[in-house]
């Protein structure tokens, strides 16, 4: 219908524009909410992993910057893990004796709350809950696994002593 403007010309809405009625609104929204309530959970898993996968990173920030510094400087380092503590530190040995990294380096790393570090030396040594890198590259051989309460799991693995370590996820359970 036509409607008349202040200068007394006709004008008509647009042909084919109409507004939505309050139950297309509603069903709209219905079906966002619908929407949101299915990917909630995946994203709290996400991000949950993704707090895991950051703390494995920062762990093997650690294991890379002792090797970077071991070759640099002629002297062997050490990741010591704390399990009950949830600490991981890195020291070097210094006229004989291990002392914390006390000049620019990665500071001692503290996991957060319900996530727990493991340590497992592949070399056959039982409750050494360290890794000493050499001034050749060469590592202890061993399995850090970090958990957190919902079953994820990140594990940090080097098989030999000059294997790198690597981060691989297996939920459940430590892959092989």
């Amino acid at each position: 219908m036509p409607t008349t403007s202040a200068t007394g010309r006709q004008s008509s809405p647009p042909v084919g524009c109409r507004g939505l009625t309050l139950i297309e609104l509603i069903l709209v929204m219905a079906l966002a909410l619908m929407v949101m309530a299915l990917a909630a959970p995946r994203l709290d898993a996400f991000s949950r992993r993704s707090v895991l996968r950051s703390q494995a990173d920062a762990v093997l920030a650690m294991l890379r910057a002792a090797r970077d510094r071991s070759a640099a400087e002629g002297n062997a380092y050490r990741l010591a893990v704390d399990g009950r503590a949830g600490q991981c530190t890195l020291l070097w040995w210094q006229e004989g004796v291990l002392v914390p990294v006390d000049r620019p380096g990665p500071p001692p790393l503290e996991l957060p709350a319900g996530v727990r570090i493991e340590l497992t030396r592949l070399d056959g040594q039982v409750g050494e809950a360290w890794i000493d890198v050499q001034p050749t590259g060469a590592v202890t051989p061993a399995r850090i696994t970090l958990r957190d309460g919902r079953g994820h799991v990140m594990v940090l693995v080097a098989r030999t002593p000059l294997e790198p370590f690597r981060v691989r996820e297996a939920d459940g359970e430590d892959p092989p």
